[in-house]
């Protein structure tokens, strides 16, 4: 696994999938995200985790990589999914509810894996109170 990266799995109903996470954890990195990156292998990704639940926005301003993005809550819970966010895109990506964090792949991975509202996403860095 690439350093500073740590695996994060993510339980459908019929298989457990891992991924190459890299964490956004402070604002810094939360603001910077996968900005500028002219690749990103199929089985890594981004895992932002924040200190609170909360309504969160994204956007693909200077990403050049189409984006899946999962969101989920405090009890691991996949609560929206996002797919094929368009690069350089300055729409708004909403959670749309409160969440905890948002892992984002590449364009596709939700669908190739079969990912579903409901399934789970598990790292230590995402702890419910």
């Amino acid at each position: 696994m690439p350093e500073g990266y740590q695996p994060v799995t993510i339980q459908t109903a019929n298989k457990s999938i891992t991924v190459k996470a890299e964490m956004a954890l402070t604002p810094e990195q939360q603001a910077l995200g996968l900005m500028f990156r002219q690749k990103l292998p199929f089985d890594e990704g981004m895992l932002f985790v924040f200190q609170t639940e909360q309504i969160i926005s994204m956007w693909m301003k200077n990403t050049y990589l189409p984006l899946d993005m999962i969101f989920f809550d405090d009890n691991h819970t996949i609560v929206h999914i996002y797919q094929n966010a368009r690069p350089h895109d300055l729409s708004i990506i909403s959670s749309r509810v409160p969440v905890l964090g948002v892992l984002e792949v590449n364009a596709g991975f939700v669908q190739k894996n079969h990912i579903k509202l409901g399934d789970k996403i598990n790292h230590p860095y995402i702890v419910k109170d």
